[in-house]
């Protein structure tokens, strides 16, 4: 069997654009992957780490947005100024909702943020807190598949 889930979303920061062929697919219509479209600063792409292993996947895609680094984090406005922005995936050996699948999807803010029913009509249950808020611009959210074990 293949790998089912996903363990970890990681940042991959570049100089030029041209994402990795692994990166999270943006769904929206300009299919730009970079967090930092319309901002400038680095090309930043998030990459799913995927394992066979239920117990080492995530069940649930966390935004932070802080005013320092957090050490170790990878920042997804890497030279754009402002506020941090990160993505992590959170992981509990005994919940047995885990992530299947994840992509990115980019809406202008006068659509208004992506809510759980279009994720739904595009085979998602999750949708992320938007990593632009605060920032101005599109909305962006990580729209994610959670499966129940049980």
């Amino acid at each position: 069997m293949g790998s089912d889930y996903i363990q970890e979303i990681n940042a991959v920061i570049q100089e030029h654009s041209g994402p990795p062929s692994d990166c999270l697919e943006d769904l929206s219509s300009d299919a730009n992957p970079d967090t930092n479209a319309g901002f400038g600063g680095k090309y930043v792409y998030l990459v799913p780490k995927r394992t066979d292993d239920w117990q080492e996947a995530g069940y649930f895609v966390r935004v932070q947005i802080t005013d320092s680094p957090i050490p170790g984090g990878t920042d997804l406005a890497a030279g754009a100024g402002g506020k941090y922005r990160y993505v992590s995936v959170l992981h509990d050996k005994n919940n047995t909702q885990k992530i299947t699948k994840a992509v990115l999807y980019r809406k202008p803010k006068s659509d208004g943020a992506v809510t759980p029913d279009e994720a739904a009509r595009i085979g998602f249950n999750r949708v992320s807190e938007d990593i632009n808020r605060g920032r101005g611009g599109d909305y962006l959210h990580v729209v994610y598949a959670v499966t129940d074990l049980q």
